[in-house]
């Protein structure tokens, strides 16, 4: 049955594969598209977005500043110049009458004033008043006016006339002279007045030339840039409508099948999509095939061969598992015989130290397996369903001066020594984070003692060490105390002292 559908499952394989092919192409080349439009798009978009907010913000068109209200603001300048400049020169020309008709005046001197020496003066001054006549520029005159008049007013001291007539007085020479200088600063005022208007005049219209360029230019390129984006637009629109017809024709693979493959060109995508159509044909003309034989014998395929890579890995998994477990066994034993080597040393050590002399060792011991009548009856079975015997700890002592052999021969404080070694080598060889101790003393004397607090200080150095115990030769070789005690209404409290703190208070007070 297989065979009989082999050559139309061939069909649908080549079909599908080819589909698949097609369809991710078509997707991918849908995606390149569109991500093309859109790198091209966004940019354009915004750049037209700031186009139309320049123009927005910069105006439809920037006009000219107009040249009526210029003008008309330049004339009131001009006025305003013009009727300061005649007030000033009117009080000018009072000034210098002022001056002529003191020189006029007869005065006494103790000196004599030569005739030249007079007539140089007036000479010097008709020069100044001729000059003025003579024209120029209004700045020139006044100041040519100005020279006179000081000419004047040094010849005057030098001859040493003082003031005379009564409407020249000093008073009112000085408020004509502060008069002028008031004018004069309100000349040069309107005459900055006068240049800024015509430097603004000027500039606006210089910058409503550009600004005018400016927006030229700026609609141009935003016509250009929305032609631009009609196109892109239209690219869209046409890659919608082939992918409403891609849909239609291939909807069931868009769930299955991704983007990949290469991009089409557009013959490219003609010539596949003939190949597609060709092998439909081909397959609904072979007519239906029964696809749960072909599934069910691929499937059974598939399984034999999962299940033979499965026993393969099992196979593969068992072995090293049991190489592990030699290798973990081996390293046990090896680690275990090390430790029991390094605590039979230490126990003997402390032994030792504690009893003053004598030895003590440990060994291990594997008790013999116990067998039954029945196990002698069928000695292989029991072999396999008995258990192992666990081994265990033998110690063997020998004290000083004493034919002891056995623990069980040993007295109750002979005892507690004994285990109080055994637990410090144990201890040493594997120091713990921290050790609880609860009246491991209470049967020692108070030689054994001060030995059991010298070697609780010793293995404090690597343990930390929690004791509990009445024996004041332990306490001794504590760091810190904490005694519980009951007050009279019955309820307990703790105390606490550091040796350290102690011998400083003691010290003090000695």
């Amino acid at each position: 049955q297989a065979e009989r559908a082999k050559s139309v499952a061939d069909v649908r394989a080549s079909l599908e594969a080819l589909s698949k092919e097609y369809v991710g192409r078509e997707l991918a080349s849908t995606k390149s598209e569109r991500a093309g439009i859109f790198l091209q798009k966004n940019p354009l978009e915004k750049q037209i977005e700031d186009l139309e907010r320049a123009i927005k913000d910069g105006g439809v068109s920037v006009v000219a500043p107009e040249k009526d209200t210029f003008f008309v603001e330049l004339k009131k300048l001009d006025q305003a110049r013009d009727v300061l400049l005649a007030r000033r020169r009117e009080l000018e020309r009072d000034a210098m009458r002022a001056e002529l008709l003191r020189a006029q005046q007869p005065t006494k001197t103790e000196n004599s004033i030569s005739k030249d020496r007079v007539k140089s003066v007036f000479l010097d001054v008709q020069k100044y008043l001729e000059s003025a006549m003579t024209g120029g520029t209004l700045e020139s005159v006044r100041e040519i006016l100005s020279s006179a008049a000081v000419r004047i007013v040094s010849a005057l001291k030098e001859f040493g006339i003082e003031a005379g007539a009564a409407k020249n007085t000093p008073e009112n020479s000085a408020t004509g002279s502060k008069e002028i200088k008031i004018l004069e600063e309100e000349e040069k005022k309107i005459a900055a007045a006068r240049r800024a208007l015509e430097e603004r005049y000027h500039q606006e219209r210089a910058d409503a030339q550009k600004e005018n360029a400016l927006y030229r230019e700026r609609t141009d390129a935003l016509a250009r840039l929305r032609g631009e984006l009609r196109n892109l637009f239209f690219a869209e629109e046409k890659i919608d409508m082939r992918e409403k017809e891609f849909k239609l024709d291939f909807g069931e693979w868009l769930s299955i099948v991704s983007p990949h493959g290469e991009a089409f060109a557009s013959s490219d995508r003609d010539a596949m999509r003939k190949k597609v159509e060709r092998l439909r044909i081909r397959l609904e003309e072979a007519g239906g095939v029964d696809e749960g034989v072909l599934k069910e014998f691929d499937e059974t395929q598939k399984r034999d061969a999962f299940l033979a890579v499965e026993l393969e890995d099992l196979k593969k998994t068992s072995a090293s598992l049991e190489a592990l477990f030699s290798d973990l066994e081996d390293k046990i034993e090896k680690d275990f015989a090390r430790g029991i080597e390094k605590i039979n040393d230490l126990f003997g050590n402390f032994f030792h130290e504690i009893f003053g002399g004598g030895k003590a060792t440990i060994k291990i011991v594997v008790p013999k397996k116990a067998k039954n009548e029945d196990e002698f009856e069928d000695e292989a079975a029991t072999t396999d369903s008995a258990e192992e015997p666990v081994p265990g700890i033998e110690i063997m002592v020998d004290i000083p001066r004493k034919r002891i052999k056995s623990l069980s021969m040993l007295s109750g404080g002979e005892r507690a020594l004994v285990s109080i070694a055994l637990l410090f080598a144990m201890s040493t060889v594997n120091p713990p984070p921290f050790l609880v101790l609860d009246e491991t003393d209470a049967a020692l004397d108070e030689a054994n003692s001060r030995r059991y607090g010298s070697m609780l200080g010793g293995l404090g150095k690597k343990t930390q060490l929690l004791v509990i115990t009445h024996n004041r030769e332990t306490m001794r070789a504590a760091n810190v105390l904490y005694g519980v005690t009951m007050g009279k209404d019955g309820v307990s409290s703790i105390l606490s002292i550091k040796f350290e703190d102690a011998e400083e208070v003691l010290t003090k007070k000695g």
